[in-house]
């Protein structure tokens, strides 16, 4: 019953718009001013097929972080790239930094790869201990780091988490950033360009933008990890109204800046 409010709803006998759903971290004041309006302009999109590889999304995310677009990999949301990206590495033995996100784990069983976890404390109020995480990745081969995590909002350091991924090049850290975009100076935590080889970084719209029902994720990484990706990912993963809501989203800084800074401000009081 988790993230379904349409089940519930059913079960309730009331709308669901009459139900908060706390199972889903999304931002209280609703889409950007102009999305819904913009979408509802361009419905006539949805009788053609959109671009096959959401060229045109890839490219507005790509310069509006500053990426090579060869280097980034659209998705059905990042649950989509979560599920594929263990299988299109190969991981063979992966370590989840927890308690967090359950999707990780039920993309290890999907696809039968031996998982564990490295458990944070309460004890240390969930802030990582990395000489123990180092101990706890020895025979890994794949680390998924929620950074900051859901759901302890604990926001590891990216200077150390940086110098901790660099000293070990034979492995994979996989970032998810899905609730970094709530962090005051975000983007000087975001692990997004910073062009280091073994990593790749999630970035999800759902949350900051409050968009979930348009599935809208992306994954950066090196070129040589973004082929192996992009066979593990199906042609139109992004339906032709989630693309455009992509490009409106990524070319308007200035307006969406100041709708984040919003979103922080009421966080912060």
């Amino acid at each position: 019953m988790v993230g379904n409010i349409y089940a519930l709803a059913k079960r309730l006998e009331c709308q669901p718009s009459d139900i908060i759903d706390m199972s889903s971290n999304v931002n209280p004041l609703g889409p950007p001013p102009g999305l819904a309006e913009f979408l509802t302009d361009n419905l006539d999109a949805i009788v053609a097929l959109p671009e096959a590889d959401a060229h045109s999304a890839i490219f507005a995310f790509a310069q509006r972080y500053g990426l090579d677009p060869e280097c980034v990999v659209a998705g059905n949301g990042t649950t989509q790239l979560i599920y594929a990206i263990p299988k299109a590495i190969g991981s063979r033995n992966v370590v989840i930094v927890a308690p967090t996100y359950s999707d990780y784990a039920d993309a290890c069983k999907m696809h039968d790869i031996p998982y564990r976890y490295s458990l944070l404390t309460d004890s240390r109020n969930f802030e990582p201990d990395f000489d123990t995480l180092e101990q706890d990745i020895r025979d890994a081969d794949t680390v998924f780091i929620c950074n900051p995590n859901n759901p302890t909002g604990v926001l590891m350091a990216s200077n150390q988490l940086e110098a901790f991924c660099k000293a070990f090049p034979d492995k994979t850290f996989i970032i998810d950033e899905s609730y970094l975009p709530f962090v005051a100076d975000a983007e000087q935590h975001s692990f997004l360009g910073r062009d280091i080889g073994n990593v790749i970084v999630l970035h999800s719209m759902s949350k900051i933008f409050r968009v979930p029902g348009l599935r809208i994720g992306f994954a950066s990484a090196s070129p040589a990890i973004t082929r192996k990706l992009i066979r593990y990912t199906l042609p139109w993963s992004l339906n032709s109204l989630a693309q455009a809501a992509v490009v409106w989203l990524m070319t308007r800084v200035s307006e969406i800046d100041e709708f984040v800074g919003k979103i922080k401000e009421l966080f912060g009081k």
